[in-house]
């Protein structure tokens, strides 16, 4: 039996539809690579096209600008960073975790997500001025959910309702952890890279010691002490 016009019709759309989402995902893959590697301002995009087997003007269909295409990933990184520390946060919550408890989870699933997003990582927190002015945006964006869930959560880590409110002006302290850990993760993925075994003493340090080192720097700066 032949098939419809309409079905005919509505299969080939399909078939397009996910042709220019797998084009997209390919582009914005390559994007990652390029970006991590040359920096925004020095990316062509020619580089990233070459880096996705696609034509010139492909890109063209997809963005407008090399910097459309850089927000896409930053946008799609933070998405994803955001998204694992909420679910660190509503399973914390939902267990009635101790506030270090809650703090150090959220520092294990951030180094977590550098070290398995290396590229995105970079592209995300270590571009030129151009992609920093480009960052800033989204970056103080997710630092300020990080300053509402320190005002959420009371100044001190305790799961008492006496837990006093937050006493300090919260997006400062939540750039400043933001900048911490952006900072650590970014000189360890360098250092990491750089030597294929550590050294006799330990260096670089594995990831399981920093996000332990860097968990305790965000407590005791938060708190003033480390609990226990």
């Amino acid at each position: 039996m032949a098939e419809a016009p309409e079905s005919t019709a509505e299969a080939a759309a399909t078939r397009g539809a996910r042709r220019r989402t797998e084009t997209r995902r390919r582009l914005l893959a390559a994007a990652r690579t390029v970006f991590a590697r040359e920096g925004l301002e020095a990316a062509t995009i020619a580089q990233i096209t070459t880096e996705a087997d696609a034509g010139f003007g492909t890109f063209y269909l997809h963005f407008s600008t090399k910097e459309e295409a850089y927000r896409a990933v930053i946008t799609e990184g933070f998405g994803e960073l955001a998204a694992a520390l909420e679910r660190v946060r509503a399973e914390a919550v939902a267990r009635s975790a101790p506030w270090s408890e809650m703090t150090r989870a959220a520092v294990r699933a951030y180094g977590e997500f550098a070290a398995r997003n290396r590229e995105l990582f970079t592209v995300m927190f270590a571009g030129g001025a151009a992609g920093l002015g480009l960052g800033r945006e989204l970056g103080e964006r997710f630092a300020a959910g990080i300053a509402a869930q320190l005002v959420q959560s009371g100044g001190e880590p305790a799961t008492t309702p006496e837990a006093r409110p937050w006493p300090y002006p919260p997006m400062p302290v939540a750039i400043a952890t933001v900048a911490a850990l952006n900072r650590s993760m970014l000189w360890w993925l360098g250092q990491e890279e750089s030597r294929a075994q550590p050294d006799a003493s330990g260096f670089p340090p594995s990831l399981e010691t920093l996000i332990e080192t860097m968990s305790r720097y965000v407590i005791a700066a938060l708190w003033g002490r480390i609990p226990g």
